[in-house]
């Protein structure tokens, strides 16, 4: 085995920090790493290092005593030490557990087992702990096969997904907002309903429109960028579930509204549960997907956003010009929240944030529910442990916005909020809610059956996506469809500038109806699905919810801006025709950026992942830049090591 370095430190405001250093944590590559007979921690590493290699001494027979020490100072040393550590020979040591007692008093490392209920490193074997290779080899060999209560669990939280495609759809229909609102109201009144005249509160202004449109962007925004502090103090279930109440209470006052700005309030709280939703659903599903079907599982959200768009495009056939009808389709959220908390007791807790609040039995019993036998939960949950250890010692030393913006996460993070635009500025939500003048030049007046036939597409290619993804790397269909996507999207900028003839059905229209629908068909391969996908598998646990949020934040952003500047670019005094050459222009942007900078995060541990990114003497620079070790100690530190 090779060298595992276990540090504890306790004081009186933390009862306890685990600093633990081996390859999966640093991205150190296993073969350089130091291997020492025993290592001795006294005080805080100040002085002491020529007294802490303890050579020759049977392990089982070692006992340590340490103080309440910082543990940042004790990581300072050690990332200090890293280039004279590396050096040295591999020899055997001795796993260690660490009993945790109450501050102020000597904590104690003993080798051997410890059995102990407040020990936050478990013994688990040695082979396991100290070698990655074998350790993924052995995870491998026994995959996580889900079980029929993962389906259940992942079905409850896709309701959330289903609302955010009901309402991205939700007004996307000209009966609720005919050019004929913004005349006198007297004019108006004489205009007949689904003839000119809307039936969405008659008379209402443009600015009044825009705002209730947009409400629904700006509330979803906002709960997607505070929706990982409930996510990691309560929890995944327990936030989606009070998250429930506010989707229902945002139907309900759209449903009663009597005014717009009433009916602008209900959007704003539909979208923030849209918001916290749709983050908290994603990383629900990261953390209990098995990683061989990982593709899968975090492309179902699309699926079920595409089918609540193509839902409630086909209820919009039902809306006449009693008022009844239209309330009914707004309130229709309602009986979606009420199905979804009378199906959360069904749903499993993820095991990953119940190791997080280091309840391990519990999150055995959660894996066991969730998976199929006869994998190995054991070895799974024990893999968990190690993870979270590394990770809480990490977020220990900096808060999550830190460390996201440190050198070691920032290109991750980068790669994150540029995919998530992705998803806005390819165009695909601009053919939803203006696919209407795409298809009145093809023969298709009825604007109802326009939206129909996208969202029907949309859902059919997702679920074709959805089956298919799993079989690929990543990068792969991410560039691929791309690059058809902005084919396409020079076709619907032709079809616009040349358009055919509604009356005499020729070419042209046959190309403008090919276009759409090749565009829709690799927007669902690329940027659609794997936006999210490749987002949700480049953080670790403990920094996934705050990644996702900023992530996703940036994706309402970049919605907002495109319902409220797209509409006045296809006017006929600014791009008109031309509008779409923006999204044109943006495909074109970002298929370079995803050749040269995306990685390929199939099947890849978030461990893994952060190796593409950020080496283990890098880590070193940042940790010896952040805590700078005095001369004194590294200068002892490396006389003795370079003295064995």
């Amino acid at each position: 085995m090779k060298q595992l370095i276990h540090v504890a430190a306790t004081s009186a405001n933390n009862l306890y920090k685990v600093l633990m250093l081996d390859s999966a944590m640093t991205s150190w590559n296993a073969s350089l790493l130091p291997s020492v007979c025993s290592v001795v921690i006294r005080h805080s590493l100040l002085r002491v290092i020529p007294d802490i290699l303890l050579q020759n001494v049977p392990p089982s027979l070692l006992t340590v005593s340490i103080n309440s020490a910082s543990v940042h100072s004790v990581a300072a040393h050690v990332f200090a030490l890293w280039p004279y550590l590396k050096r040295l020979q591999p020899t055997n040591v001795s796993l260690v557990e660490i009993p945790l007692e109450p501050a102020g008093q000597r904590d104690r490392l003993r080798a051997g087992r410890v059995t102990t209920e407040k020990a936050h490193v478990t013994m688990i074997k040695g082979s396991y702990l100290n070698l990655p290779d074998q350790t993924a080899k052995m995870l491998a060999e026994s995959p996580l096969v889900a079980s029929g209560k993962l389906y259940q669990s992942v079905f409850v939280v896709l309701l959330g997904a289903f609302q955010y495609g009901y309402l991205l759809a939700q007004m996307a229909w000209i009966g609720f907002n005919s050019k004929a609102c913004y005349v006198p109201a007297a004019v108006a009144k004489q205009i007949p309903p689904l003839q000119g005249q809307c039936i969405l509160f008659p008379t209402h202004t443009s600015q009044e429109w825009t705002t209730a449109v947009t409400a629904w962007i700006v509330g979803a925004g906002i709960g997607a960028l505070f929706s990982s502090v409930p996510a990691d103090a309560l929890g995944r279930r327990t936030t989606l579930m009070l998250n429930t109440f506010i989707m229902i209470a945002g139907a309900f006052v759209q449903m009663l509204s009597n005014n717009m700005l009433m009916f602008t309030v209900g959007r704003g709280l539909s979208g923030i549960a849209t918001g916290v939703a749709i983050v908290v659903g994603n990383l629900y599903l990261r953390e209990v997907a098995p990683v061989a079907r990982r593709a899968f599982f975090l492309t179902l959200p699309q699926v079920m956003l595409s089918l609540g768009g193509l839902v409630v495009s086909s209820l919009h056939l039902t809306v006449t010009t009693e008022e009844i009808t239209w309330r009914l389709l707004f309130g229709a959220p309602i009986v979606l929240g009420l199905l979804q908390l009378c199906l959360f007791p069904c749903m499993i807790r993820s095991p990953h944030h119940l190791v997080m609040l280091n309840k391990y039995d519990q999150a055995r019993v959660a894996l066991q529910q969730l998976y199929t036998q006869p994998c190995d939960t054991e070895l799974h949950l024990n893999a968990m442990i190690v993870s979270h250890e590394k990770q809480r010692m990490e977020a220990a030393s900096s808060s999550k916005l830190d460390l996201l913006v440190s050198p070691k996460y920032r290109r991750q993070l980068l790669v994150a909020v540029v995919l998530c635009l992705s998803q806005q500025l390819a165009g695909m939500n601009a053919i939803i809610a203006y696919s209407n003048g795409f298809f009145f030049n093809v023969g298709i007046h009825e604007t109802r059956l326009s939206n129909i036939l996208v969202n029907f597409g949309r859902f059919h290619d997702m679920c074709m996506a959805a089956r298919l993804l799993d079989r690929f790397s990543r990068r792969t269909p991410l560039l691929v469809g791309l690059v058809v996507t902005l084919l396409a999207s020079v076709g619907i900028v032709w079809t616009q500038l040349y358009p055919g003839n509604p009356v005499d059905f020729n070419s042209t229209n046959y190309i403008a109806i090919a276009t759409v629908l090749v565009f829709v068909a690799s927007y669902c391969f690329s940027a659609g699905s794997m936006a999210w996908l490749i987002s949700n598998e480049l953080f670790p646990e403990h920094l996934s919810a705050t990644a996702n949020s900023m992530s996703t934040f940036c994706t309402f952003t970049a919605q907002f801006v495109i319902a409220v500047y797209y509409p006045q670019l296809m006017r006929p005094t600014a791009a008109g025709n031309y509008a779409f050459l923006v999204f044109t222009c943006c495909l074109l942007m970002l298929i370079p950026f995803v050749y040269f900078v995306v990685p390929n995060t199939h099947k890849k541990t978030s461990e893994e992942v952060t190796r593409l990114f950020y080496d283990g003497d890098a880590l070193h620079e940042m940790y010896l830049d952040k805590y700078k070790p005095n001369a004194h100690d590294v200068d002892a530190g490396r006389n003795t090591l370079e003295s064995i």
